[in-house]
């Protein structure tokens, strides 16, 4: 994104045209391209001419972002027509001081220049560790230049837009972290947040909140195996199902993901328990892909880390020979798991 394109200072122009031995005519006009994004172009200085004009040389010295000199030279600009002179300069702010000079109605014009330029890599805006205070409805963010507002926009399933808001920041540090409220009311899906600093440029990101744990009937397998009975198809059947039947309401807003995750009881070594979860998830994942769940998918095993209910060890207790099946963006929290899942995906 470009900056707009902004004139020397008043200051400025009265300064070159009384250096110039045809000011009153005002021959030239003289505009600075000062501000842009790395990859967008160069600054530039432009100079537009009321009349003719001859030999125009542009000799500059650079500070503050490594010294150098620039000397470009344009042979003619017509009358009514401009000559630009690009600028080279690194990513950063340089203060520029020289001088333009041109042939005009045969006489040499010398117009003395002072201006500062900019190049400036794309803005980044990135999430907190914990981005999302639903209870107080709040993103919390951070920006790498200095936070003159922010617009956030809230969007529920179906695409159903919940609220949008524009929230003054201030003109907060680039670096410090932005608590940014968001419009309460309904069930967010996407939080769009875009952060501008004091000259219009930006950066956005979207959170995805939501996740949806599938009510299923679970399925069992034999003791120690992992291989699905053919009896089991119908439960696997309807929670896929159920799974098309939400995605349908999200209706493509968000990249969601389905993580499918296996536990056992204590019975058994904890390491083969394990080994035993993962496997059980794996089949469950397979056997949704193979029938038509498209999405991407995940599976992971905890064994017995995260037990339902808690038992003494070498307990068969049913309720924690179980799987999750959970809709959502990001991997989803797993209450009581002593450490986050490995996931692991599904071709």
């Amino acid at each position: 994104m470009y900056l707009p394109r902004v004139r020397l200072s008043a200051a400025a122009a009265a300064l070159v045209l009384a250096a110039s031995p045809v000011a009153a005519a005002s021959p030239l006009d003289v505009q600075l391209v000062g501000q842009l994004l790395s990859g967008k172009g160069r600054p530039a200085v432009i100079v537009s001419a009321h009349v003719s004009a001859r030999n125009l040389r542009l000799d500059l010295t650079r500070s503050g972002c490594g010294a150098g000199e620039l000397h470009l030279a344009k042979a003619r600009v017509a009358a009514g027509r401009e000559a630009r002179f690009e600028l080279d300069q690194p990513v950063g702010r340089c203060d520029w001081r020289g001088t333009l000079s041109a042939v005009i109605g045969g006489e040499e014009s010398t117009m003395p220049l002072a201006f500062s330029s900019e190049v400036a890599g794309p803005p980044r805006l990135e999430p907190a560790k914990e981005p999302l205070d639903a209870e107080n409805h709040v993103v919390r963010v951070t920006f790498d230049r200095v936070a003159d507002h922010a617009r956030v926009e809230v969007v529920g399933e179906g695409g159903v837009r919940l609220g949008e808001a524009t929230v003054p920041l201030g003109g907060q540090a680039a670096g410090e972290l932005l608590s940014i409220p968001y419009p309460a009311g309904g069930t967010p899906l996407e939080i769009e947040v875009t952060v501008y600093d004091p000259g219009g440029l930006f950066a956005g990101l979207a959170l995805y909140p939501w996740r949806l744990a599938i009510p299923h009937e679970e399925v069992q397998f034999r003791s120690g195996s992992a291989e699905l009975q053919a009896s089991e198809a119908p439960k696997l059947a309807a929670s896929a199902a159920r799974i098309d039947a939400e995605l349908r309401k999200i209706a493509g807003r968000a990249p969601v993901r389905l993580f499918v995750l296996g536990y056992t009881d204590t019975v058994g070594a904890k390491a083969d328990n394990a080994a035993l979860s993962l496997a059980r998830a794996r089949s469950i994942g397979r056997w949704f892909r193979a029938h038509g769940v498209r999405l991407p998918l995940l599976v992971a095993g905890l064994g017995e880390e995260a037990l339902a209910v808690a038992t003494p060890d070498e307990t068969p207790e049913a309720r924690n020979r179980r799987a999750e099946y959970i809709l959502s963006v990001d991997p989803p929290p797993i209450e009581n798991a002593p450490a986050p899942p490995r996931w692991e995906e599904l071709p």
